[in-house]
């Protein structure tokens, strides 16, 4: 009987390493395959969430939240300094691709969140600007408006 007992541990321990060996072997060649070049890590990293430019002139509901967003953060970082200063716009990218990836996770398990896409520096830098240039042109708008409407009073009480 002990003789069973013990030949049904060593099989069962036989299996256990055979399971093992073969584990070993499925990571180490995933692991030392051959050296990969930038552009396969970053597909690697990415995997299919490309870095998506800012859709300014879309009313999609994955471009409003990229603006709620970016409205939101934008303020705990300053475009004028240099990217890698302290609030400069590399920690503003990597909380945004932070944010985004976090979203990503969550949008497996909840369909209610919108992901936003992984932005690069440039198109942060870009988004921010085309966002001021869009400003000045209203706030000049209001400005010419404001003076049409004072001329007008000033036409309308002479007569």
């Amino acid at each position: 009987m002990k003789t069973m007992k013990t030949i049904f541990l060593m099989s069962k321990i036989s299996d256990d390493i055979s399971n093992m060996n073969t584990a070993f072997d499925a990571v180490l060649a995933r692991n030392v395959s051959s050296q990969a070049t930038s552009i396969q890590s970053f597909f690697k990293f990415a995997g299919d969430r490309p870095w998506t430019p800012f859709s300014v002139d879309s009313m999609s509901t994955i471009a409003v939240e990229e603006w709620k967003v970016f409205n939101e953060m934008c303020n705990n970082y300053n475009r004028k300094v240099t990217p890698s200063a302290e609030k400069g716009y590399n920690h503003f990218m990597k909380a945004w691709n932070d944010e985004s990836g976090r979203r990503y996770l969550q949008r497996l398990t909840d369909d209610s969140v919108t992901i936003i896409y992984r932005k690069s520096l440039k198109q942060l830098q870009e988004y921010y600007d085309k966002l001021e240039d869009i400003r000045a042109a209203s706030m000049e708008a209001q400005d010419s408006g404001n003076r049409r409407l004072r001329n007008l009073h000033q036409v309308l009480r002479q007569a």
